[in-house]
């Protein structure tokens, strides 16, 4: 898992440098991982290796120190899934299921594939672990980004080779015959 991180600020307006950073990933109570950012100066990104997550809902917390000790921590939360289908009026199985799981990739573990796969005209979604608690979708085919809880994807009849990227919602439907 990578966590990128850029401190937001605007070159064009004076401000202070960053003097440090740190994070905090926490899963209820229980903080999971945590470590410091290698970032300084102004408007700088930095991206930092975290060992993987387990399949579960977690908070990430962000704190920032400036050259001024002024302190600004962002908070968000995030979800890691163990698995990524198919499912939709366009599947062979439809709404109903089961789902149509994907391949994670071994390279690059938000990227999932599934190959040959016939499909119908109709609607379709990506969603994680055969729930539809975290489901991404959009409106737009052959290609798009799929958002959480988004609209179902309209899908043509034929053979795919599909691409799903968890992290970023970008598919592609790469059309066989």
């Amino acid at each position: 898992m990578i966590l990128k991180f850029s401190d937001g600020a605007d070159p064009s307006i004076s401000s202070s440098a960053l003097a440090s950073a740190t994070y905090k990933i926490t899963q209820g109570a229980n903080t999971v991982r945590e470590g410091s950012l290698s970032l300084s100066g102004v408007s700088q990104e930095t991206a930092t290796a975290i060992q993987a997550l387990n399949t579960g809902n977690y908070t990430l917390e962000v704190i920032a120190i400036d050259a001024n000790n002024n302190r600004d921590t962002v908070t968000t939360s995030f979800r890691v899934v163990s698995s990524v289908a198919l499912i939709g009026s366009a599947t062979p199985n439809g709404w109903g299921g089961p789902d149509h799981n994907l391949t994670r990739s071994a390279s690059a573990p938000d990227v999932y594939t599934i190959s040959n796969f016939v499909m119908t005209s109709g609607f379709a979604k990506f969603r994680a672990d055969d729930g539809w608690t975290t489901n991404w979708g959009a409106s737009t085919f052959p290609s798009g980004k799929g958002t959480f809880g988004g609209p179902d994807i309209p899908v043509g009849a034929g053979t795919y080779n599909v691409t799903f990227n968890s992290a970023s919602g970008e598919y592609t439907f790469t059309k066989l015959n």
